[in-house]
This record gives C-alpha cells, structure tokens and sequence, in this order.
C-alpha cells in the first residue's frame, strides 16, 4: 500500500483517536468542547472528515472477500498485530478493551486506505497500471498519490509530469489534483506537467474539464488544445499534442522550439546540466528528435547546427557562441 507524509499522518491519528473517544457510551461536556476546539484548525477538520470516511469505507470489509483477506493477513504478520495494539493503546490508554480495539480498527483503516504513492528519480520512468485498467505513465523526478473509492479515482500530483491514459468508468470520475487546480478526465489521454507554480495540460484525445474550484474557473478542452494556469486567467491555446508527449515513447521531439526551452526539457533528464549562455542564440529554433538523458548527443547535434561551442564545467558543459570569450 502507499506511504503518507508524517505530517498527515500525526493528524490523521490525533482524528481517529477523536473519533474514537466521541463514540463512547458517554460523551462530557467538558470533553465535546476539548473537540470543538481541535477541529477549528482546517486541516484537523478535514482529518476528522477524512477518518469518517474510511470508517464508512472500511466497514465495507465485512462484505468484501479481498478487503477481508487483506485485513485477515495483516494482521497474521506478528509486527502487524504489534503496531495494532500499540496503537490501539497509546491512542486511548484510559479507555476499555472495546475501546482499543476501535482506536485499533481505525488504525488500520488508515493504513489499509492510505494513497499510494509512485516517485521517478532525476532521468527515470515508470508505468503504472491502475486497479480499475487505466495506465499512469510518470516522467522524470516525478511523484504522484494514488487514492480510489467506492466513488471516485483522485490522483494528486505532488511534481513533475504525467500521462494518464483513462479507462471509462462513469460511477467513479476520475481527477487528477494539481495544486489548486483539478483536471477531470471524460474518457481521455491526456498529460499534466507541474512546473514550479505553473502548470500545463495538453489533451491528445477525448475531452477533459480543468477548473480552480477556489476561484471559480472552468475550461474544457478538446484534441490538440493545452492550457497552462500560471497566475492570471488563461485560455486554452493550440498544442502540437504528440510533440508534447514524446517522452512516453523515450524521445524529446522539437519542433521549432527556442534553444533555451529545448535545453531546459534536455535538463530535465541529467543531473549534468547544461548551461546557455544569454543572449540572441537562446532564441534559435531547433527541430529534431533527441532520445531521453542522451544529453551528449543533444549537445553534438546544436553545436554543430548553430556553430556552438561546448565547454566542460563542473556541472555539466556551458553552450557558446563561437565568438564569445573563452571562460577564465
């Protein structure tokens, strides 16, 4: 199963515990307003929301053969029953019996229904295939948290870039969150990239809704369209969709592209970089097909088109104009 942040997780434990203890026989006054004041902070709000829901979901176990057979290994596994009770006894040590093995259930439905979580390092790739048949094709330095539910397949996007390839499925919408915004998927292909604050989605086929719910924006775009949400309101524009997800197939395709954004999607695969020195010969336009990480070849390739200079530096190779001063 998946990993969440210790963060997350500390507040998800402190709501089960609330959880917990707000199902006793009895509940003080003096206790329901301990709890008020726990759950002013929004994000204990939204773990006390969020431990209600896996309850209800991991009620689901009673009824479901793979749930019951996953909870009846887990707990055979002699570290599994320890951190159970452990947990079950630190959450509520002045309760009961009963009371532990609810702040144990809990627990573990936290652990069972946890996201999961897929990372790429620096120039690595990975194919992903989804419980309900869709691929996750995740790029370079790249990671993303997988959570499905009864009601709906959310995926969040924490950096980099990646190609979803959706299998239709209309009980459950399928979204991909990116900061503050949400892309939903109408039975698609399609690839979002995050880049610092911004972020980009090209569409290859069928259609997809992009929205920032907090400041009530909406688009939809259709084949051969992207959007980038960068600060102030966009629109969707034009995209050369196959160029833009070349990197799926292992190759970097450029078309007409300036040189300084055809070596920043080069940097993106090498930990050695390459630099460019300022000037008009950023502005250049290259066109080709480049494999992935094959930044040496990159290099070859433009010094000899654009009658460059490579030079060897401690990160990488800086790229000049044959005319510029030698570095000293």
């Amino acid at each position: 199963m998946g990993t969440l942040r210790g963060d997350d997780r500390r507040t998800l434990e402190e709501a089960a515990a609330w959880f917990t203890r707000l199902n006793q026989e009895s509940v003080s006054e003096a206790l329901a307003e301990e709890f008020f004041q726990w759950r002013r902070t929004p994000a204990h709000r939204a773990a006390y929301a969020e431990v209600e829901a896996r309850w209800r979901q991991a009620d689901r176990v009673r009824n479901d053969p793979e749930l019951v057979r996953l909870t009846e290994t887990a707990l055979r596994r002699p570290k599994a029953r320890q951190v159970f009770w452990r947990r079950a006894a630190k959450a509520l040590p002045q309760f009961g019996l009963a009371t532990a093995v609810l702040a144990g259930a809990i627990a573990l439905a936290v652990t069972l229904f946890a996201p999961q979580t897929y990372h790429t390092e620096v120039g690595a790739q990975q194919i992903v295939r989804l419980e309900d048949g869709s691929v996750l094709r995740l790029n370079t330095d790249s990671k993303v948290e997988v959570r499905f539910t009864r009601t709906e397949r959310r995926l969040v996007l924490r950096r980099g870039e990646g190609f979803f390839e959706v299998a239709h499925d209309v009980a459950r919408p399928f979204v991909v969150q990116v900061g503050d915004a949400e892309v939903r998927a109408l039975g698609t292909r399609f690839d979002v990239r995050r880049a610092g604050p911004a972020t980009q989605v090209v569409l290859l086929e069928g259609r997809v809704r992009v929205s920032r719910p907090t400041r009530d924006e909406q688009w939809t775009l259709t084949p051969n369209q992207k959007i980038v949400l960068n600060g102030a309101r966009p629109s969707p524009a034009s995209a050369d969709a196959a160029s833009a997800t070349s990197w799926t197939t292992g190759r970097l395709r450029f078309h007409q592209t300036p040189l300084a954004d055809a070596v920043a999607e080069v940097n993106r695969y090498n930990r050695e970089q390459i630099a460019l020195d300022a000037g008009p010969v950023g502005q250049v336009r290259v066109s080709g097909v480049f494999d992935t990480g094959d930044t040496r070849g990159f290099v070859s390739a433009v010094t000899e088109l654009f009658d460059l200079r490579a030079e060897v530096t401690a990160g990488g190779v800086r790229l000049r104009a044959m005319d510029a001063p030698r570095a000293g």
